[in-house]
């Protein structure tokens, strides 16, 4: 599952209608929007805003520490030399001179720096930041409790000088707009590499073990789904796919077995 965090709608209005994104009614306290293998959250903003809806998005769909996060939205400079629609990749993350830091394994084509979270209103920059948001040390604070380091990633799009005056809202909304283009190219590009990931895991589910099995094309999709979902908890299924089923009725009779077993 992909999961992203964004404080507000603007931020992810794009990625929303971009990969199809529907938003679900029976949420009070936040907008969720999702597909079958993606669900954002509008935080809010600031810190503490972050904290609790990463915690609530996670505990309420996240499904394995395999699973991915963003925490995608706008910043501010630090460093007038940095253009605007710049794209970061925070390798270092400060807030109230506490040190987080994400792990980068894989490549991407965004800037690395140094990103000061900072509370609402909050003026003492660390010298060493590039860029200034309100989020995202309150993400990486409950999202890494669910998922492991490097399957969470921020992405954040320079829309201001931070030392000066804020631009009108129309050209934050021109800018932000501008680059979160290659945002939504990058993430779709990770998410296929991440489906295509998922279908080499069961590509040991074979015909073979389908006719072992006496399984009808139904039952062995559901196997695989099944076997993914070992594979992610670690619970051993091994020893019922070396039985060899009687018929159909024996075979139906395994899958759930499996079932009772991963949900013990």
């Amino acid at each position: 599952m992909n999961f992203i965090v964004s404080a507000l709608y603007f931020e992810a209005k794009n990625i929303i209608s971009s990969f199809k994104l529907k938003k679900i009614r029976n949420f009070k306290k936040y907008q969720i929007f999702r597909n079958d293998h993606t669900v954002l959250i509008l935080s809010g903003v600031g810190v503490w805003n972050a904290i609790f809806a990463t915690a609530y998005l996670l505990s309420n769909y996240n499904e394995s520490k395999d699973d991915r996060l963003y925490n995608i939205g706008s910043c501010g400079s630090v460093n007038r030399e940095i253009d605007l629609k710049k794209i970061f990749i925070p390798s270092k993350i400060i807030y109230n001179g506490k040190n987080f830091y994400p792990d980068i394994l894989e490549k991407h084509p965004f800037e690395e720096g140094v990103l000061n979270t900072l509370d609402l209103n909050e003026k003492n920059i660390d010298t060493s930041a590039h860029i200034v948001d309100n989020e995202a040390a309150g993400v990486f604070f409950s999202a890494e409790k669910f998922l492991y380091l490097n399957n969470i990633t921020f992405i954040k799009i320079v829309t201001d000088d931070f030392f000066k005056k804020l631009p009108e809202k129309r050209v934050i909304l021109e800018t932000y707009e501008e680059g979160v283009k290659d945002v939504i190219e990058y993430l779709s590009e990770r998410m296929k590499e991440k489906k295509e990931e998922n279908m080499m895991e069961i590509n040991h589910v074979t015909d073979d073990l389908r006719d072992n099995l006496k399984l009808s094309e139904t039952m062995f999709e559901k196997l695989k789904k099944l076997i993914r979902y070992s594979e992610l908890t670690g619970i051993k299924i091994d020893n019922y796919l070396k039985i060899r089923a009687k018929d159909k009725r024996e075979g139906k009779k395994i899958i759930k077995e499996i079932e009772n077993r991963l949900i013990e």
